[in-house]
């Protein structure tokens, strides 16, 4: 399976063009002005479908004293800029995703950035940051092996793996509706009769139980659209990173 966060680098040939996939980092890349995906939004682009989304995790080392999102809240607020965060990487989802909770929360937490997701996932494990946005899948697998706590998902839904752990909204009235995401996009000159075929075809295969049975395993669920509504999507997530990225002022030197 394709990594989450990490898709946009995916090609693949197809009715005469090419495919590429397009991803929540293609969108919220700080390193990188994002015109490509408005030339893509415009009349004429070449979108075709949403795929999958899963939501984040925000998790804490086993033995962290917060036992929920409430009391890791309550205690950076007070105790400001005393507490931290690793992400896999300035500019990267988890780190971007956190720097909106920390506007949401209102709360001063310390950007730690580390190599990769592995790398901040193995900190974590070992206590040697508070709290981290993790995949599921990184979370799940540490929670599982009794070395993670995690203490609320984003997005508008429990998550079925583990339906005992509450939303951030419902754990502290604040909405974050926050996940990782794929697309589809075609090439600009593709006939319309063909990108409606395929935007068919893809919703037709994300239906398909064996498909939807391996999303599942890396805490994916499919959710194909119409070109269009991917178009506002992607025009609503540009304009909602951009910024967050503004207001945290990241920057990739």
């Amino acid at each position: 399976m394709i990594a989450p966060l990490r898709f946009a680098c995916l090609i693949v040939p197809i009715l005469g063009g090419l495919l590429g996939g397009v991803c929540t980092t293609a969108v919220a890349d700080p390193s990188q002005a994002p015109t490509r995906i408005v030339v893509a939004s415009a009349p004429g682009g070449n979108l075709d479908s949403s795929l999958a989304e899963a939501a984040f995790a925000v998790a804490v080392p086993s033995g962290s004293r917060y036992r929920t999102m409430k009391d890791l809240v309550a205690d950076a607020k007070a105790r400001p800029g005393r507490l931290n965060y690793g992400s896999s990487g300035i500019g990267q989802g988890n780190h971007l995703g956190m720097e909106l909770l920390k506007s949401q929360l209102k709360v001063d937490l310390v950007h730690v950035p580390f190599m990769s997701a592995g790398a901040v996932t193995t900190a974590l494990m070992g206590a040697q940051v508070d709290a981290a946005m993790l995949t599921l899948p990184g979370a799940l697998s540490g929670m599982e092996a009794g070395k993670l706590r995690i203490l609320g998902v984003t997005g508008d839904k429990r998550v079925a793996k583990m339906p005992d752990v509450p939303t951030i909204q419902e754990s502290t009235g604040v909405a974050l509706a926050l996940t990782s995401w794929q697309g589809l996009v075609a090439p600009a000159g593709m006939a319309p009769d063909q990108v409606a075929t395929l935007n068919t075809r893809v919703a037709e295969i994300l239906a398909k139980p064996q498909v939807i049975d391996q999303l599942d395993r890396v805490a994916l669920t499919p959710k194909p659209s119409s070109p269009q509504a991917f178009g506002q999507f992607l025009a609503q997530e540009t304009a909602r990173w951009g910024e967050v990225i503004k207001q945290a002022d990241i920057r990739v030197e």
